[in-house]
């Protein structure tokens, strides 16, 4: 199915998507659906205004607006994506892509959960994924992204945050983290990076750049980086245990 503009739908609707839903639309919404295994939902029509829906659980969800001309969030909240995250083009030049905001939702406490890998994989080398871009404090104060799968950096920069909005900010690996390109960065330094499974992680960097971040190895990971060197201005910070 692909939204090329308005969905009527009925009060109650009971959508159950299978294939691919594709929102090719300026901002609009997602519908509420039940996104069954294997399903994606893509959005590919995003210039100046970002879609509504993105507080619902999700299997895999894929970022692809080539046509992007300014800076957005999705504005998740309490969202769940069941498989892959791919974040493969936010515009023609250095817009960042948020997932949440300080106003997100009604409760001061975010959780947005990845069950599958974490792709960043940018046609453009300056397009910028972060957690939270804009905003000053409002609700949401604590946001906490858990990407249980892997984290994939292959173009394209990865920001922790890109604002001080919110005042709380963790992003937890349980999976492992491969650089092959891109570049590692934050704009907030309250903002940490943890490896945190219980247990073995990996982390391989074969090119792009690690640079101004607060990475945390918790005290139940252990984290084996090879010959990949934890480089740049990167702090790390080893959790006894």
């Amino acid at each position: 199915l692909k939204n090329q503009g308005a969905i009527a739908l009925s009060s109650s609707p009971a959508i159950s998507v299978n294939g691919t839903y594709e929102h090719a639309v300026n901002g609009g919404t997602i519908p509420a659906s039940t996104w069954n295994s294997g399903s994606t939902c893509l959005i590919t029509g995003i210039t100046s205004t970002m879609a509504n829906g993105f507080s619902q659980s999700f299997y895999n969800l894929t970022y692809n607006c080539a046509s992007q001309s300014a800076s957005l969030n999705m504005g998740m909240y309490n969202t769940t994506v069941n498989g892959d995250f791919n974040y493969l083009n936010g515009g023609a030049s250095a817009t960042e892509t948020g997932l949440s905001n300080s106003a997100a939702g009604a409760g001061p406490n975010n959780v947005l959960t990845f069950n599958g890998n974490f792709n960043v994989n940018s046609s453009i080398n300056t397009n910028q994924i972060c957690a939270h871009r804009s905003g000053s404090a409002s609700t949401v104060t604590n946001l906490t992204v858990n990407i249980m799968g892997n984290l994939n950096i292959t173009n394209g920069s990865f920001y922790l945050t890109r604002n001080t909005g919110i005042a709380t900010m963790n992003w937890n690996l349980y999976g492992n983290l491969n650089m092959t390109g891109g570049v590692f960065n934050s704009s907030h330094t309250a903002a940490l990076f943890h490896f945190a499974k219980s247990g073995s992680q990996t982390y391989t960097k074969t090119a792009g750049t690690l640079t101004a971040a607060n990475i945390v190895i918790d005290s139940l990971s252990t984290v084996d980086a090879g010959t990949s060197a934890f480089d740049g201005t990167a702090t790390i910070n080893i959790k006894s245990g």
